[in-house]
């Protein structure tokens, strides 16, 4: 392991410190969880074409002309 040292806000120690109470394990392995935690959070969940993909099969259904006339779906009919 690799030592740090840092410095925390006094709201984020407290956060820290609830944890430590609420889930009974040492404060190291909290600080250590944390970071962990926002990291796999913010992992990319595929690529930009399975996400659309993902959506197509949402069913989510529009006018059958959007294709062709999605000027005017956009910014009004010029009629």
């Amino acid at each position: 392991m690799i030592q740090k040292t840092i410095t925390l806000t006094d709201e984020l120690n407290q956060q820290i410190q609830r944890r430590v109470k609420q889930g009974n394990k040492p404060e190291d392995e909290v600080i250590r969880e944390l970071p962990e935690s926002g990291i796999e959070a913010r992992k990319p969940r595929g690529t930009v074409g399975e996400g659309l993909l993902r959506l197509a099969k949402l069913g989510i259904t529009g006018p059958k002309d959007l294709s062709t006339r999605h000027d005017d779906y956009l910014y009004g009919d010029e009629e």
